[in-house]
């Protein structure tokens, strides 16, 4: 049965484990320093996972390449200055 992406990289069918609140926390923190509006963040979340409405609804599984995404972001923007 298609889910939409809920169960991705969960082989019994249970929703993937979220980020923690102190990874959330992080996140926040680096969209806050960067400038980036945090709806503009999730919506890159949801190309990723369609289910992600928050910040806290990001699977762990993602959450390496969230940051990862962040750094280019962020890298890229001061090597446009």
């Amino acid at each position: 049965k298609d889910d939409d992406g809920n169960a991705a990289g969960n082989s019994n069918g249970q929703p993937a484990a979220c980020i923690s609140p102190e990874q959330a926390e992080r996140l926040r923190n680096r969209l806050q320093g960067m400038s980036m509006a945090e709806d503009k963040f999730l919506k890159w979340a949801r190309t990723h996972r369609p289910n992600v409405t928050r910040i806290e609804d990001i699977p762990a599984s993602l959450y390496d390449n969230c940051v990862s995404s962040l750094e280019r972001t962020a890298a890229n923007r001061k090597a446009g200055s």
